[in-house]
């Protein structure tokens, strides 16, 4: 059944039996589940309140002239983007979001090009990939380096919304949570407010120029790729007024129960991650009755949610430990040798929840959607991504999928910039994708062939 337009869900919200003066449309509530894994039912808060801006600031060490911007990445020897036809505005805005049916703020950075002619630019809204677990760590209480991509991705010619996440306030009043690492909802509902929060600050206070909700692209790499996936799959419900044209997910987790059987069968780098995600994922669900203990062994479960509460990167609880043995508890070990992670509740429901195949969001926006995928990964590992694709095609997706051959996790993203810039602007400008590419699962293919990096 097609969907109604959005200004159609609000005039059907209206009570036609009560008077023409004093009706006014009822609050539009999204239709998507709640809770989890034990957790105590809660309701969504109207969208109405959703996105209003609490605080601004003018971000003028992130305001840059195109040819600085120029300069910067020529300095790295990365020549093919130039001459960039814009100069970049930035604010640092802080916004109303929810959180288990609960207000919350979250904040985020804008960057625009700096046009007064009434240019209107599509959105590009940017989650970030994994800098921390608490307010220090957000990407907007940092500098050039933390906000390089949504500046040049602005220079370029789109307005974007680069949120941070829940636990994650980069100033003004401190969260006074943990960032709730990969859990779905709490990550998709900031990022999506974070959109609105755009649209509604432009209006407001950018009179010359204008931001185009109905050609949003959500674009994010790692955890960040986590976020554009998630909320693409919220947006027909939460963010109703957009039209989400591309989605463009960069080394993202997409069967996190398929990353944990991989993180456990040897120590890698989603070794580190399981942790992290168990943790963070603890700290929102709360499944009652359980703790940490559970899973890790008991001076990392003790010590472990005030260290990354405390810090970006420096845990002393994980130093030196080398071995699956020396962190993870024996059961969870057993469980996965056993290929019985599904017995682990309520931590097998946390991943589940995660796992974007048979998620019980519908989807109910369908762009063309790109998954760049890096073969030499082991924080989110190829396979895990790779073999999810043929089954997120049969749930209806249409995946341009490439495999950066030998390159590492971060590796893929970067090196497949110019080809992710070509692939949007393609989208943006309706051509279609080639029907040839969608859902193939090609052998890896060399990513440098991409860029034009001077030695």
């Amino acid at each position: 059944m097609p969907r109604l337009p959005f200004f159609a869900l609000v005039f059907l919200a209206c009570d036609p039996a009560a008077d023409t003066g004093d009706t006014a449309p009822l609050p539009v509530v999204p239709d998507l589940p709640t809770a989890g894994c034990g957790m105590a039912a809660y309701a969504w808060l109207p969208l109405e309140g959703m996105g209003q801006i609490v605080d601004d600031d003018e971000a003028e060490d992130l305001s840059l002239g195109a040819a600085a911007i120029d300069f910067v990445l020529e300095s790295y020897g990365v020549t093919q983007f130039s001459p960039l036809p814009y100069d970049v505005r930035a604010w640092r805005l802080r916004y109303t979001t929810q959180d288990k049916g609960q207000p919350a703020e979250a904040t985020m950075v804008l960057t625009l090009p700096a046009v007064d002619d009434g240019t209107v630019f599509p959105l590009v809204v940017f989650p970030h990939g994994t800098s921390g677990f608490t307010d220090m760590c957000a990407p907007s209480a940092g500098g050039l380096e933390e906000n390089a991509l949504p500046i040049v991705v602005a220079a370029m010619g789109y307005a974007v919304a680069a949120p941070d996440y829940l636990g994650m306030a980069g100033f003004g009043e401190p969260s006074g949570m943990l960032h709730p690492y990969l859990v779905p909802e709490a990550t998709a509902v900031a990022t999506l407010d974070s959109a609105r929060a755009a649209a509604n600050f432009v209006a407001a206070e950018q009179p010359g120029a204008s931001v185009d909700l109905g050609r949003t692209v959500l674009w994010g790499g790692s955890e960040g790729g986590f976020a554009a996936v998630w909320s693409e799959r919220y947006a027909a419900e939460y963010l109703p007024e957009a039209s989400i044209a591309a989605t463009v997910a960069l080394v993202p987790p997409t069967d996190l129960t398929a990353l944990a059987q991989a993180a456990l069968a040897a120590p890698i780098e989603a070794s580190a991650g399981l942790v992290g995600a168990w943790v963070g994922q603890h700290s929102w669900y709360a499944a009652p009755g359980h703790d940490l203990s559970e899973v890790l062994l008991d001076p990392i479960a003790e010590a472990l949610p005030g260290e990354m509460m405390q810090s970006c990167s420096d845990f002393p609880s994980m130093e030196g430990l080398d071995t699956l043995e020396a962190v993870f508890q024996p059961s969870v070990l057993q469980a996965a040798a056993d290929s019985a992670l599904g017995d682990l509740d309520p931590w097998s429901c946390y991943l589940g929840l995660g796992d974007l195949h048979g998620a019980r969001v519908p989807r109910g926006v369908d762009p063309p959607v790109l998954v760049v995928v890096s073969e030499a990964d082991d924080l989110v590992v190829a396979a895990t991504v790779r073999d999810s694709i043929p089954v997120l095609c049969g749930d209806g997706y249409d995946i341009d999928y490439l495999e950066c051959a030998g390159a590492s996790h971060t590796e893929g993203a970067v090196k497949s910039l110019p080809y992710q810039f070509e692939w949007v602007r393609d989208r943006l400008a309706d051509i279609a994708q080639d029907p040839a590419e969608v859902c193939a699962v090609d052998v890896p293919f060399d990513c440098d062939q991409f860029l034009d990096i001077e030695d």
